[in-house]
């Protein structure tokens, strides 16, 4: 019997095809991504069905917990406004600083939640209309979708919340005034008055480096 021998490159051929067939029996649902050609020389990378709602997920947790956050911080403010009396004193009360805390709080979340919202929008428009855009060798459109840009949210919230924090903490001296205007002796108040004074200015400075 005669023997037929197979090409080289049609050898090489079959050995491509076959493993390119083996390594789509064996790719992992989750690293699954699309690739879509719209045109000639334009190509689309679409974010695979598993990746998208693992992100989703945990975009909508991280979103419905800044928004009952919010929620508690604008409640415990508006507890905190009917607490106390708002005469004007030339001092800092310290009902003022939790107040402006929780509703500083409150908006630093509401902003945080605002961007998380974006995300899970782009994240949408990433799924169905492309994540990469290629078209030929003059164009690119990326949409980072990655579920780091969650935590970046959070980092950028936890930044703007120590940083007013210092601005209260530069700030303690001008509510000192009010305890050392109530003591008893007239010595003591003038002493105690002028150091809080002194201190009152350089927290000024740390807090208006801290807001800067």
């Amino acid at each position: 019997m005669e023997s037929i021998e197979q090409h080289p490159e049609l050898k090489a051929k079959e050995h491509v095809r076959r493993f390119t067939q083996s390594g789509q029996r064996s790719r992992s649902p989750q690293r699954e991504k699309l690739i879509v050609q719209l045109a000639q020389d334009t190509y689309r990378f679409d974010l695979g069905r598993a990746q998208y709602q693992r992100i989703r997920t945990i975009g909508l947790l991280f979103f419905c917990v800044l928004i009952i956050c919010a929620c508690v911080g604008i409640t415990v403010g508006i507890l905190l406004w009917k607490s106390y009396p708002h005469d004007f004193t030339p001092y800092l009360k310290w009902q003022d600083a939790l107040l402006s805390l929780s509703w500083f709080m409150a908006f630093i979340i509401l902003g945080g939640a605002v961007m998380v919202g974006r995300f899970l929008h782009a994240l949408r428009a990433g799924y169905t209309q492309g994540m990469v855009t290629l078209v030929g060798n003059s164009a690119i459109t990326v949409r980072d979708l990655s579920a780091e840009n969650l935590k970046n949210i959070f980092w950028i919230m936890n930044s703007a919340f120590w940083c007013f924090v210092t601005v209260l903490v530069g700030l303690l001296p001008v509510m000192l005034i009010g305890w050392t205007l109530h003591l008893s002796n007239i010595l003591l108040v003038i002493l105690t008055t002028s150091i809080a004074i002194l201190l009152s200015l350089a927290g000024f400075v740390v807090s208006i480096i801290a807001a800067s």
